[in-house]
C-alpha cells in the first residue's frame, strides 16, 4: 500500500512538472526541457514502484 501511495504522488509530481515548465517558458528558454525530463523520470520511477508492489504481491 506505501508503494502505491508513492507511485500516486510522483505521477502528481511528474504533472505538475510538466506543466511548470510549459508555464515558465517565458521565464528561461529550457524550462520546457527541464519540465519534461523531470516528469519522466517521475513517471518512470511511478511505473516501477507500481511493478515492484504487483511483484511483490504475486509471491
Amino acid at each position: 500500500m506505501l508503494l502505491q501511495r508513492k507511485a500516486i504522488a510522483l505521477i502528481l509530481t511528474g504533472i505538475c512538472l510538466i506543466l511548470l515548465g510549459m508555464y515558465s517558458k517565458n521565464m528561461f528558454v529550457y524550462a520546457p526541457t527541464i519540465g519534461w525530463f523531470g516528469g519522466i523520470l517521475c513517471m518512470s520511477l511511478a511505473t516501477f514502484f507500481i511493478l515492484r508492489s504487483t511483484s511483490a504481491n504475486s509471491k
